[in-house]
């Protein structure tokens, strides 16, 4: 099942338990592809220094808590 049928059952309340744990493995795959592009960014130097210890901040606090949530499902 791709990713957006699966999004679009979940948003109309038709979802099964294991629907609810691929979304989560989505969800940690989008993720880290958010954090790949945020690395490219900084060597790019696209972002400013406040931005980088922002961000660093979020990914820091948010990366251990959905891995903690995802590990809680299962």
């Amino acid at each position: 099942m791709g990713k957006l049928k699966l999004v679009r059952k979940m948003s109309d309340g038709r979802f099964t338990p294991l629907d609810r744990k691929r979304f989560y493995r989505f969800s940690r795959g989008s993720f880290e592809e958010t954090k790949a592009w945020l690395r490219k960014a900084i060597r790019r130097k696209l972002l400013k220094q406040e931005s980088i210890v922002e961000y660093n901040e979020i990914i820091q606090e948010l990366g251990p808590k959905l891995n903690a949530f995802i590990k809680s499902t299962k």
